[in-house]
């Protein structure tokens, strides 16, 4: 074993602290102070008479076994929770963060609901560091961690920024001259609603790939993990089959996804697709990469507005309705240009996204790293003259050898 930080002492959770039961909401509760009911997914809302008097850590029991919470005010830790409310000189807030540090998630040994044993926590090994420098650790952990709670809710927002840049990007670059403007059925060359095939009639491994409203988003990113197979005729082949260029459009789905488009590449060249969606083929003179730019665009989706027809969840673009909806058709030189600086635009959005969410990942192993580190005497500096936890603990097992017994009794059976 290493040799421990200067002051600090080797101990266990169950040498230090009691895991309490927490217990069932009474039936009749008081609106007497604000005390939060907590559960082990933490407050859950009500407020009644407090089961502690003061600082309280809570511990998922049973379900979401070890989630913590750490409570600043007495609270009433229900029955599928232990709490610690007496910390036997120790800081409350150095043991809240201790036990975060500790497997307790991991040690489920229950078959049905996952089930924490107390005397399993209790035999976990901890190391103890004086009073004085728990308190100096709990600043620094709490400064710490507010910083980086900072910088992920700034990288939180970085996907909704950059989803509203890149329409920024397409409003700018689709201001159409009006005398350029069309109604989209003459800028196609044939449109086609899907073909019906239902669940029953789809496969994992029979068939060809079949292209539904979920397996393209907002965005026109393709997700095709789940993608089922149908088996079809060769004149449904013939028919249905996508090809390089074709656009695909959402006919029927929510009101905010219903006319969503994605664009359709040589990798889905062949797939079969659902009658909720409309395949596009473009004339001659309109490049479909463009195509599929202009109705992603702010200006081609406001004309869309106006021709939702929705119930209570479903919503539904009709093909006569789309086919009025006015389609910008500059020279094939400037289509080409447009959607090369696009596609530029969107690229380099898209690299911004993937390293904030990279960062993101960073911040998780950061305030993981800083926690190791707290525990293992490297987070503060030691001070020769704190008093050593080997006396602080000397006084808790003192403590604990003079308290009576505490037990967990049954409810009597009903007479």
């Amino acid at each position: 074993m290493s040799e421990l930080p200067t002051g600090w002492a080797n101990s266990t959770v169950g040498a230090l602290w009691e895991l309490k039961y927490g217990k069932s909401l009474p039936e009749k509760t008081r609106q007497r102070g604000d005390f939060g009911v907590y559960g082990s997914n933490g407050p859950v809302g009500t407020h009644i008479e407090p089961l502690t008097s003061g600082p309280t850590i809570i511990l998922g029991r049973k379900g979401s076994i070890g989630e913590l919470h750490f409570s600043a005010a007495p609270c009433f830790p229900i029955d599928t929770t232990y709490f610690i409310d007496d910390f036997g000189g120790c800081d409350a807030g150095f043991v809240a963060w201790l036990m975060r540090s500790l497997p307790l998630k991991t040690m489920n040994r229950a078959t049905a609901i996952p089930g924490l044993s107390r005397e399993d926590a209790y035999g976990l090994d901890v190391l103890v560091p004086p009073a004085s420098e728990q308190r100096r650790i709990v600043a620094k952990l709490d400064a710490l961690t507010a910083r980086t709670a900072r910088a992920r809710a700034d990288l939180d927002r970085i996907p909704a920024l950059a989803a509203r840049y890149k329409q920024a990007v397409l409003a700018k670059e689709m201001e159409g001259r009006s005398d350029e403007m069309l109604p989209l059925s003459a800028a196609i060359e044939s449109g086609l609603i899907g073909l019906v095939r239902s669940k029953a009639e789809q496969s994992d491994a029979t068939g060809e790939p079949y292209v539904r409203m979920q397996h393209f988003d907002l965005d026109g990113c393709w997700n095709i993990k789940d993608l089922t197979r149908v088996c079809a005729t060769d004149a449904e082949l013939a028919r249905f089959a996508l090809r390089d260029g074709d656009v695909l459009f959402n006919t029927r789905n929510s009101v905010e996804l219903v006319g969503k488009v994605a664009l359709c590449g040589p990798e889905q060249a062949g797939f079969l697709y659902n009658n909720n969606l409309l395949r596009l083929r473009f004339d001659a003179e309109v490049l479909p990469k463009f195509a599929y730019r202009y109705m992603q665009s702010p200006q081609f989706r406001a004309h869309l507005q106006g021709q939702k027809s929705a119930t209570t969840s479903v919503a539904a673009i009709y093909q006569g309705s789309l086919y009025q909806t006015p389609f910008w058709v500059p020279s094939a030189s400037r289509q080409a240009e447009i959607a090369r600086r696009v596609d530029q635009a969107f690229s380099e959005i898209d690299r911004l996204i993937a390293e904030a969410a990279a960062a993101r990942r960073l911040l998780a192993r950061l305030d993981q790293t800083v926690l190791t580190r707290a525990f293992q005497g490297k987070l503060v500096a030691q001070d020769p003259a704190d008093e050593p936890a080997s006396v602080l603990l000397d006084r808790i097992r003192a403590e604990r050898a003079r308290a009576p017994k505490a037990t967990r009794g049954r409810r009597k059976a009903a007479a």
